[in-house]
């Protein structure tokens, strides 16, 4: 990123235009639609963070007033925190435009520790001093946390031209925003490795919130004392809501930053992709008398937190994601989905409602960003890197010979290879439209096919020599793709043996036409727990797609692969 010119009317500037994009992006959701009956006068944020409910009409008019110079004071230690009507008073605040959308998600971000954690103190630092300038905690205890967290996390270098950026964006907030507080936790709390006993709720909870915000603020967790873990204190330290937006639009710009817009209620995954479609992230968050958010990657009682620093943490991996790559895998759900429709058809029968829209397992994961962003992944994409290189980022970014921290394993958190390497359904489609659709992976979003890596390149290679031996391969339906894949990938590779991998292919081809077509013999479907035993679905995860080849043709499409394994002796294995 160039440098900046840090001045007040730069960074004034730079949060309207953040503001602004910010309410363009709401409006332009469906949800956001919908929410007009609440109030079509109401800003875009305020309606989607109401999600369809009814805000109330009055509030208590002599405590307004508290409220409103406690902020401005930025004193949260008055006494008007502690009211359990502050937040319907916020609330109204918020929407009549007396309070930011950052001070009132703040509140309830903060409000939420409260909750979650009745017994400990929450500290609150101020981040500049009168004059405008960074306080001694901010120097000698934040900035070195942040420094830390975002060396490790962007291609940023957080350089003293950056602080100063950071210092004129904070400065621009209201004082109530220019603030930190810090949580102390237990090791207890936060170094969950296994799962939560079931015979410790209360350990179960707090485990699985801080396992969460562990991941999200790893760096700015500080560790004071010596010796054995289990014996010193730990101290989160998390930033207001205008501190966290000050620091993405510092580290990647008003364009590329990807900010976290809070909603009331669970949010489904159609929310989520709507918001992802709209560069944003929707978060939840809950209010003082709701239940927490449940369900939230199959933790049994997530806590408030959880939920809040969970999509928090999805839109800092999208902000690390440059757009043009978070476009190619918008571009990847949606071919995908057109060459699952079968699929998704043959699901919806019988049932009233269902959203069109196909979610898989490998969809999701695109969706929501389920990828191992870290700088040493950012650092293939810099602006003045090739196309080759950034395309080996891509790969690594897909989970292409990732090493995990606990083990020295290839690891691959987006599913795009299966574990034990084959090609999956997902990636079959993808390789197959990279190899027709070249220079459209080239021109939009800067991926040379050619230049893939490691097990994506062997197995885009796979392909692309299947499609040399069955000239009809990259023209058929997907099913039929899929079927010779699997068939071929079952008994073996092949090497210099193109008639035989032709008459193989042909003998596929008539036995599906004499029976009326592909979908007669065999359709997409998700892996589910009652298929669970059944190949090839025993090597997916749930919900992951795979093709089922119905069980009436299954024992000829065995004689199919034995008439072919034996007439010149087994093939030669390629990869």
């Amino acid at each position: 990123m160039a440098k900046v010119r840090a001045t007040k009317e730069y960074t004034t500037r730079k949060w309207e235009k953040f503001e602004g994009k910010l309410e363009d992006k709401v409006a332009h959701t469906e949800n956001s639609v919908k929410g007009e009956q609440i109030d079509p006068s109401a800003r875009p944020s305020f309606r989607y963070f109401m999600a369809g409910e009814i805000p109330p009409n009055k509030k208590e008019e002599c405590k307004e007033p508290l409220l409103l110079a406690a902020l401005q004071q930025g004193d949260w230690a008055a006494n008007i925190f502690e009211d359990e009507e502050v937040e319907q008073i916020a609330l109204l605040c918020f929407k009549e435009g007396k309070i930011t959308r950052q001070q009132f998600i703040t509140l309830l971000e903060r409000q939420q520790q409260q909750l979650d954690f009745p017994d400990r103190a929450i500290k609150t630092y101020r981040l500049l001093d009168d004059n405008g300038h960074y306080t001694e905690y901010a120097n000698q205890k934040f900035l070195p946390l942040l420094g830390k967290a975002l060396s490790e996390r962007v291609e940023t270098i957080f350089d003293e031209d950056r602080k100063e950026y950071l210092r004129f964006l904070i400065a621009t907030l209201p004082s109530s925003e220019q603030i930190v507080y810090r949580l102390q936790v237990e090791f207890k709390d936060f170094f969950r490795r296994k799962p939560p006993s079931a015979a410790s709720e209360e350990g179960a909870i707090r485990g699985n919130l801080l396992d969460a915000m562990l991941r999200v603020n790893e760096a700015l967790l500080e560790r004071e004392g010596k010796g054995r873990k289990e014996e010193n204190e730990f101290f989160l330290t998390s930033m207001s809501a205008g501190v966290e937006d000050a620091v993405g639009i510092a580290c990647y710009g008003v364009k590329r930053y990807v900010v976290p817009i809070h909603r009331i209620k669970p949010i489904n995954t159609r929310e989520i992709e709507e918001g992802v479609r709209n560069d944003f992230r929707p978060t939840s968050i809950v209010r003082r008398n709701d239940p927490p958010i449940e369900n939230i990657h199959a933790d049994p009682k997530p806590q408030r937190t959880a939920a809040t620093k969970h999509d928090r943490y999805h839109a800092g991996v999208m902000s690390r994601i440059p757009p043009q790559y978070r476009q190619a895998f918008l571009y990847i759900v949606d071919f995908v989905r057109e060459r699952l429709i079968s699929m998704s058809e043959r699901e919806k029968i019988g049932k009233v409602n269902t959203v069109s829209t196909l979610m898989t397992h490998e969809i999701w994961l695109f969706i929501d960003s389920e990828f191992s962003a870290k700088e040493s992944t950012m650092n293939f994409f810099k602006k003045q890197a090739s196309h080759a290189t950034k395309t080996a980022g891509f790969c690594r970014l897909l989970g292409d010979s990732v090493i995990s921290d606990d083990e020295d394993i290839f690891h691959n958190h987006s599913d795009f290879i299966n574990r034990d390497s084959d090609i999956t359904v997902f990636s079959m489609l993808v390789m197959v439209d990279m190899i027709n659709n070249p220079e459209n992976w080239s021109k939009k979003f800067n991926i040379e096919p050619a230049h893939l890596t490691d097990k994506i390149k062997e197995h885009y290679d796979f392909i692309r020599q299947l499609a040399v031996y069955d000239e009809n391969f990259l023209q058929d339906v997907p099913e039929l793709q899929a079927l010779k894949l699997r068939l071929l990938q079952e008994i073996g590779s092949f090497k210099d043996k193109g008639q035989e991998l032709s008459n193989f292919f042909k003998e596929i081809e008539t036995y599906c036409a004499e029976q009326g077509g592909v979908d007669e013999v065999c359709q997409f479907a998700r892996a589910t727990r009652k298929r669970a035993m059944e190949a090839p679905f025993n090597r997916l995860i749930l919900n992951q797609v795979g093709l089922e080849i119905l069980p009436q043709h299954q024992a000829e499409f065995d004689n199919i692969k034995r008439r072919a394994t034996s007439e010149r002796s087994a093939w030669c294995v390629l990869i």
